[in-house]
């Protein structure tokens, strides 16, 4: 047809004109295009009726575009909002948001993350800004976090927010020589946590303290893991002490071993 076409008309720049005009309406079509043959015959007014034709399917196609991506996007909006709905319930037993805040507040108000971090090596890593950070965010726990360290103060001036508090160590206590080990000087004030705690006024009202190794990080919120915890071993419950410590066993341990990496405190 298009060789036929070529020959009846005996003239390129019609056919060049024509040919334009194909390809901009089959722009719309691929793969679907049926061209009426009559079309290589037209004089040059039939063409650029063609050409103006293919514009206006241009124009219109971009119209649908933009109202299907708005389309879209109205829709992704609803479906996160009802995936937020059904996560916020699924977290919280069925809960509302308002009053999950409210239990998250008062979650927030009595219990505390104590961290110690010691040594030179610790001070010029950033282990203790990325735990910290992993608390904040993954863990979604922005009430106290108590820092013991025998950094100088200049080191953590100005990092966190208002709700950590850094603790300088004190000397006798570093001094302290009755280990051999000299990591266990810096080990033994983990034990060390109820006496620095007493010593900040602004913490009186911590009644539970939760001890992490700086090496670690949150990766879910730290309130639903901690009250699923005290839930599943009956923690609120199980002592009539002033106090006291819980510990869990390592996993990898062959035989019972307790791991000092994370404990529980009740501190009354």
């Amino acid at each position: 047809m298009l060789a036929a076409s070529i020959q009846k008309r005996g003239s390129r720049n019609i056919f060049s004109r024509q040919l334009k005009a194909v390809i901009a309406v089959s722009t719309f079509f691929v793969g679907y295009v049926t061209i009426s043959p009559s079309l290589f015959y037209t004089d040059e007014y039939v063409s650029e009726d063609a050409s103006f034709y293919a514009r206006e399917l241009r124009n219109k196609h971009k119209k649908h575009h933009k109202h299907n991506l708005k389309k879209r996007h109205k829709k992704r909006i609803k479906h996160k909002e009802q995936s937020t709905h059904k996560e916020h319930k699924k977290n919280f037993g069925g809960v509302s948001v308002d009053d999950n805040l409210l239990a998250k507040a008062e979650f927030e108000s009595n219990n505390a993350i104590a961290l110690i971090s010691f040594g030179e090596s610790a001070a010029e890593s950033t282990l203790l800004e990325r735990c910290v950070l992993s608390i904040r965010r993954r863990g979604q726990f922005d009430g106290h976090v108590v820092v013991i360290t025998d950094a100088p103060e200049e080191r953590y001036d100005g990092v966190f927010d208002e709700n950590v508090i850094v603790l300088k160590a004190n000397e006798d206590d570093i001094l302290y020589d009755y280990f051999q080990a000299p990591s266990m000087k810096y080990k033994r004030f983990k034990t060390l946590l109820i006496k620095y705690i007493n010593s900040v006024p602004e913490l009186d009202a911590i009644d539970w303290l939760y001890y992490m190794d700086i090496d670690m990080m949150l990766g879910a919120p730290f309130m639903d893991m901690i009250l699923e915890l005290r839930t599943k071993y009956d923690i609120d419950s199980a002592h009539d002490a002033d106090s006291a410590l819980y510990f869990f066993k390592d996993l990898h341990a062959e035989e019972f071993a307790l791991n000092g990496g994370f404990m529980i405190i009740n501190r009354h």
